[in-house]
């Protein structure tokens, strides 16, 4: 421990706070700390607090189990939920865990992260995706370009293809999609 050999050196707190970048409080704790127990007493201690609920062996049987997905499990949809993963941690394990210790499972103990499914429109039509936010602009689906607005203007030009006739701003022209 490096205090500890400073605190032996005999230097002050405050020129050891400055060489290991920590507070004055900090350095004066170790030292109250130290002057009591010694350099065993700043060495670092398990972490206390009430142990998980569930043990690493536990915890593989629950990634082995979601890994098969939603629907080996008799779910309809393969999507994992926090009720969902509860249920499976539940039936494999024993252990009944809250949707907070079910989310902690997931993301720290599991390490994985939360994936929103894409939504897509049950009315889908082949050339537009249905409630898209492109503010009417044409966008590019792999070489197609698409058409998302193509309800007329009051001057008279489409939101997606300006008619060349109509007034416009330059800075404003877009190429036209042939559709409007």
């Amino acid at each position: 421990m490096r205090a500890a050999e400073l605190f032996e050196q005999g230097r002050s707190s405050a020129e050891i706070a400055r060489m290991l970048g920590v507070s004055h409080e900090s350095v004066r704790r170790w030292k109250r700390v130290w002057e009591e127990g010694g350099t065993d007493a700043l060495r670092r201690r398990p972490a206390t607090g009430r142990p998980p609920k569930l043990n690493d062996a536990q915890v593989n049987q629950v990634r082995t189990a979601l890994e098969q997905g939603a629907q080996a499990h008799g779910f309809e949809a393969d999507l994992w939920t926090l009720e969902r993963v509860g249920l499976v941690v539940e039936r494999v394990t024993g252990v009944s865990l809250s949707r907070a210790s079910v989310w902690r499972l997931l993301t720290s103990r599991l390490g994985w992260s939360l994936q929103r499914p894409e939504r897509r429109a049950v009315e889908r039509g082949p050339r537009s995706p249905a409630g898209s936010l492109m503010s009417g602009h044409a966008s590019k689906r792999g070489d197609e370009q698409t058409c998302l607005d193509r309800l007329p203007r009051r001057n008279g030009a489409s939101r997606c293809c300006p008619r060349s006739d109509a007034p416009m701003h330059p800075a404003a022209a877009l190429p036209s999609c042939g559709i409007g």
